[in-house]
């Protein structure tokens, strides 16, 4: 909140508003580069909390599952 105020932003309250979460909606057109967003953002997480080497083989196993994923969908249609 600090980083905020600092940054020259308001901070505004309303005790009043209703929100409703529809869960997914953004995403839905966008199906396949979000489930491409979710992996780079895996592959960032373990290179940064755990090795560049861990981040690799993450990397590697993804990209292998995603081609038996796609070969495996392809074969079912």
């Amino acid at each position: 909140m600090l980083q905020h105020a600092a940054a020259g932003w308001e901070v505004w309250y309303q005790p009043t508003a209703c929100i409703t979460h529809i869960g997914g909606a953004s995403s839905r057109t966008r199906a396949i580069q979000r489930e491409a967003d979710l992996y780079v953002s895996r592959v960032r997480y373990f290179r940064k909390n755990h090795s560049y080497l861990a981040a690799r083989i993450l990397e590697t196993m993804i990209i292998s599952l995603a081609g038996v994923k796609y070969a495996a969908h392809a074969f079912l249609r």
